[in-house]
């Protein structure tokens, strides 16, 4: 098997980019549809850290700095617009 050239990734496939932008949409989103309410949230390692790392100010060239969460994990945010 080989490795996969991460700088021309396969058609179809969600970079990096493309999934920490898709974070930052659903957080509009949220705030938008369900400002003062609380939302339960479920999700994959992945996007997981690609949410955290927008709620936390983490920019995408910094995201392996965000630990991914394990099986069954719960991590609580309050969010609020400045």
């Amino acid at each position: 098997m080989g490795s996969v050239d991460l700088s021309n990734p396969p058609a179809g496939v969600e970079t990096r980019q493309m999934m920490y932008d898709r974070a930052g949409t659903f957080l509009d989103y949220l705030w938008h549809h369900y400002d003062g309410k609380r939302v339960l949230v479920v999700a994959h390692g992945q996007i997981n850290r690609c949410l955290e790392a927008r709620i936390t100010g983490v920019s995408l060239e910094e995201l392996r700095t965000v630990p991914l969460m394990k099986n069954a994990e719960l991590h609580r945010y309050e969010l609020a617009r400045e």
